[in-house]
């Protein structure tokens, strides 16, 4: 007997925002590595694109490289009421926001938010593309 295995969009619902969104693969359609069947090595999840152009990219697990614990919490604490590392919990606004003050580019606007797999580790981690 042949198995099939059915995926649909993800719907997040953060706990503290009164609308949910939809999560769609990439490609339009649920990509061929999901959650479901690849969970640590998963093809790219967008959450959020403006259709702007962004002229740089930095990823969330460099920010932990870049800058001490401490201040990270406490910028993601000032920002988002939480130390959360799941970006998908947060609105592009407060994300938005977060960049601004933490990389010290007032102008900063978001262009796109993904979510990756850190094949390496097999984490998640998320992709913040920008215009300066």
């Amino acid at each position: 007997m042949e198995q099939t295995t059915s995926v649909t969009r993800d719907k997040v619902s953060p706990p503290d925002q009164e609308q949910s969104y939809t999560v769609y693969y990439l490609d339009g359609q649920p990509g061929r590595r999901t959650k479901l069947t690849h969970p640590y090595s998963y093809d790219p999840i967008l959450q959020f694109s403006n259709g702007l152009k962004s002229d740089t990219c930095i990823y969330s697990d460099r920010l932990r490289a870049w800058y001490t614990s401490t201040h990270l919490d406490e910028m993601k604490m000032k920002h988002f009421g939480g130390t959360r590392e799941d970006y998908s919990f947060y609105r592009p606004t407060q994300i938005e926001a977060f960049l601004r003050e933490l990389l010290g580019e007032p102008a900063l606007k978001l262009t796109r938010v993904e979510e990756h797999c850190n094949v390496a580790t097999g984490y998640p981690c998320w992709q913040f593309s920008f215009q300066r």
